[in-house]
């Protein structure tokens, strides 16, 4: 029976492609790609605003010297959420940003990529290739620490230390181009970034300060009895 309705649902969509104009089906799939690469893109943002936010709560050059070492000392006692869940979201944006500008690296026609959603549009590539020039050097590094950290185990391992510098200018970039290119598929589109990099910033700063707030009182329990067992 199940045989039966998947050749339908084929015979089905054969039909409907033949009276669909190939325009309908082209613009189809680049709103299919689109938004792939759009979600693509939120992941990224929210995976690079987890790290950098972890990164800035433990830094002293960004917070206040006596709240900074009380957040390290939070990280410290749930160390291996902290460095797993850290070291998973850099990963995340390195590998996924990376994907987007995979021209740059890669020939294979599968590869789904912002420059490839361009050329099926009438949209003007000089914005694209406008943003590579300027961040190449950045796509550069990013691709090296992709290759040389994650896709393999090289030992000679590279200071993550770099995504603080060029990457963020990099996704406010792509981020800027895909609302271009939404407008230009839609008629009108925008996505507000900056809700999405506001709210995984206040998502960290609650988690890290309920867990904060419980390790300060564990350590007071352990105070209280430790007391009793000395009277």
């Amino acid at each position: 029976m199940v045989n039966i309705f998947n050749v339908l649902m084929k015979f089905i969509l054969k039909i409907l492609k033949i009276f669909m104009t190939p325009n309908k089906i082209e613009q189809d799939e680049i709103k299919k790609e689109f938004q792939i690469i759009n979600n693509s893109v939120k992941g990224i943002t929210v995976s690079y605003y987890i790290f950098k936010t972890l990164f800035s709560k433990r830094n002293s050059l960004e917070m206040r010297k006596n709240q900074a070492e009380s957040n390290l000392e939070t990280m410290k006692y749930y160390g291996s959420f902290f460095a797993e869940t850290e070291l998973s979201h850099v990963i995340n944006f390195v590998m996924r940003i990376t994907n987007c500008f995979d021209t740059l690296f890669y020939k294979g026609k599968e590869s789904l990529n912002i420059k490839g959603l361009i050329n099926k549009m009438s949209y003007n590539i000089g914005d694209f290739y406008h943003l590579i020039k300027k961040h190449k050097s950045t796509l550069l590094d990013l691709r090296k620490i992709r290759n040389k950290n994650f896709a393999h185990l090289d030992p000679d391992l590279i200071n993550r230390s770099f995504v603080i510098l060029g990457v963020e200018e990099l996704i406010h970039a792509t981020q800027e181009l895909l609302n271009n290119i939404g407008n230009h598929i839609y008629g009108s589109y925008f996505l507000d970034w900056d809700i999405t990099k506001n709210s995984t910033i206040r998502d960290v700063e609650y988690l890290l300060s309920n867990l904060s707030k419980y390790h300060i009182n564990l350590i007071c329990e352990g105070i209280k009895n430790l007391g009793k067992d000395i009277t």
